[in-house]
């Protein structure tokens, strides 16, 4: 049963003249990765660049766990102050658009 499934993939077909155009900042393929307790880098995997940073983390606060993108979003999870929160920021500005506490 797995053999059909994999023919299936391989007979996917994409015309070779197809245009490529430019990808917006904001849609381009990143990582987020964490720097320090407070910080979090963006980072293009293919070549290691920096895309952009942000202390995410206030005051006596530390990230806990990976940040998660999804689109032009971030997701953290935050311990501050003993209490956890969830922030969720617009990337490539790093705007806070929302905190939530679980």
């Amino acid at each position: 049963m797995l053999i059909p499934l994999l023919s299936l993939f391989a007979t996917v077909y994409t015309s070779p003249l197809s245009e490529t155009s430019a990808v917006p900042f904001a849609t381009q393929e990143m990582i987020a990765v964490v720097r320090d307790k407070n910080t979090v880098v963006l980072c293009d995997p293919a070549t290691g660049r920096w895309l952009g940073a942000a202390r995410v983390a206030w005051s006596d606060g530390e990230i806990v766990g990976q940040p998660a993108l999804n689109g032009n979003r971030l997701t953290v999870t935050v311990l501050e102050k003993g209490r956890t929160m969830v922030r969720i920021y617009e990337i490539p500005s790093f705007r806070l658009l929302q905190t939530i506490y679980p």
